[in-house]
């Protein structure tokens, strides 16, 4: 639970936190909650923790994923946040070929496979972008792996992955 898929049978999307010193993937909490907005393919998921209240809701229109997250801090504590927003080649019935992923400056967009597309309202501070040579780019943002920026990957054996992370 957690992850959305956004077309049938392909990859997913995720959103990931870190906060102050500590890196948070909710779609691995055991409190996060995924429900369709008003029976339509709008689905709305949701996590928090002590400190942090965080709402995303994703739809498709044609072959674009429109995603929109809000972060909210319920603490009385300034919490540095840096989400990100990151493309998994995985789904719920298991791996999903990604040979291809970049990320358009121009359009403010991942692309993947050539043809489905990502847009985002602003421009990510980092952008990474990796294979299954390179490992996963959880570990980069997690920052327990280092990672040069990198804005495109192909990958043979479909395991291209990526995030664009923001600073708030």
């Amino acid at each position: 639970c957690g992850l959305v898929t956004p077309f049938r049978n392909g990859w997913s999307i995720d959103v990931w936190l870190n906060l102050n010193d500590r890196t948070v993937f909710p779609s691995r909490e055991a409190d996060i909650r995924q429900e369709l907005f008003d029976a339509m393919p709008v689905v709305v998921t949701s996590w928090k923790n002590e400190a942090i209240a965080l709402r995303w809701t994703a739809y498709v229109h044609s072959s674009t994923l429109m995603l929109e997250a809000a972060l909210v801090n319920t603490s009385s504590q300034e919490i540095a946040c840096e989400p990100a927003i990151a493309i998994r080649p995985f789904n719920p019935e298991g791996v999903s070929l990604v040979d291809d992923i970049g990320f358009s400056r121009k359009e403010n967009a991942f692309v993947i496979n050539g043809r489905e597309k990502v847009l985002f309202s602003q421009t990510p501070a980092r952008v990474f972008c990796s294979s299954y040579r390179s490992g996963d780019s959880a570990a980069v943002f997690a920052g327990t792996r280092p990672g040069t920026s990198s804005d495109h990957v192909s990958c043979p054996g479909g395991l291209a992955n990526g995030f664009a992370s923001f600073l708030l």
